[in-house]
């Protein structure tokens, strides 16, 4: 049996595989998703909600290192891209449901620009005002309660939620993609599994004659989806290189 090298070999022994065609397919999924995080990054620096930006840095950079550099990243990073795509589901639903959750400002003003409210608060020392009907100003003495208006709703508010909201959407997108990526790396009938794909080894090796045939009937060479660069008989042991 003969075993194809699916690229050169390094000084200690081990071997790279590129990826199949099968999941270069992706690569322009890859960059939108990487734009579309990006876009989210800015959105959330200008908003000020900075909750998730750092979700959003971190897929931007996976998502254009795996477009980039797709030989040496794509397979080695598609199992740890695909579980932080739905860990990021998660923590985006839970952010979302504590934003609809909290007393103010409540689920009603989500996107509200202005949500005014009345509170009591006590003056800590003693404070000076102006009288706007009598046009004079006088000491409000210390330990006080007063009503003072808080408005904690603004343009910068609705844009974050917005951004929560889109994010989670591409979340989702995304985690759903990854998976699509995943079940894309299934080999035919009879290949050597998943991981065996992501670690570059060719699966299990039948029999030194192969598969129905007899021990002494010679090397059998195995059909592979890439051009091989070098080949090595398994028994007996040859290697041989163009």
């Amino acid at each position: 049996m003969v075993l194809p090298m699916g690229g050169p070999m390094d000084g200690g022994g081990g071997s790279t595989l590129p990826p199949p065609p099968e999941l270069l397919r992706f690569k322009p999924g890859i960059l939108g998703l990487g734009i579309c995080y990006a876009a989210l990054l800015l959105l959330s620096f200008i908003s000020g909600s900075l909750s998730n930006s750092f979700n959003y840095m971190f897929m931007t950079v996976v998502t254009l290192v795996m477009y980039s550099r797709a030989n040496e990243c794509m397979m080695q990073c598609l199992l740890p891209f695909t579980l932080f795509c739905f860990l990021n589901v998660l923590m985006d639903a839970i952010n979302l449901i504590g934003t609809l959750a909290r007393p103010y400002p409540s689920a009603d003003d989500f996107f509200s620009s202005s949500c005014a409210m009345n509170r009591t608060v006590i003056l800590l020392q003693g404070t000076k005002v102006y009288d706007l009907e009598n046009k004079s100003d006088y000491l409000v003495p210390a330990r006080t309660k007063v009503e003072a208006e808080f408005n904690l709703c603004s343009w910068h508010t609705v844009l974050g939620n917005i951004v929560l909201i889109l994010g989670l959407a591409l979340d989702i997108f995304a985690a759903n993609f990854a998976w699509k990526m995943v079940k894309a790396m299934r080999p035919p009938e009879g290949g050597g599994g998943l991981l065996s794909s992501f670690s570059g080894s060719p699966g299990p090796l039948p029999g030194p004659g192969g598969p129905g045939r007899p021990g002494g009937a010679g090397p059998e060479l195995l059909t592979v989806h890439h051009s091989p660069s070098c080949y090595v008989t398994v028994s007996p042991f040859v290697k041989t290189c163009p």
